[in-house]
């Protein structure tokens, strides 16, 4: 797992939720996209946040679904977390995916 895959997990989610809305509203799977293409997004989302889920680490884990699976600032993942910088955080994950 790298960095550009955690940064697209937020816009995957919020994808997936405009595309089954625009399917309901427009009762056409067809034209939206089908539902092959939203099962490969949720799939990815899925990856994802079960490699977030493994992380060890209490502090980590926790720095990660802040950041990706809520999808706030670091400045509010400090916040949230207790650092007085949103540097603290950021840079434990990166140590993390650096591993």
């Amino acid at each position: 797992m790298d960095i550009s895959e955690l940064k697209q997990l937020g816009n995957l989610m919020k994808e997936i939720m405009e595309d089954e809305k625009r399917q309901y509203l427009y009762g056409c799977y067809s034209l939206i996209n089908d539902e092959i293409e939203i099962s490969s997004r949720k799939i990815q989302v899925k990856s994802i946040a079960e490699y977030i889920n493994s992380i060890p680490d209490s502090v980590t884990r926790r720095a990660f679904k802040l950041r990706f699976l809520d999808n706030l600032s670091w400045n509010e993942v400090a916040i949230k977390m207790g650092y007085s910088s949103e540097s603290g955080p950021r840079k434990l994950c990166e140590r993390f995916l650096n591993k």
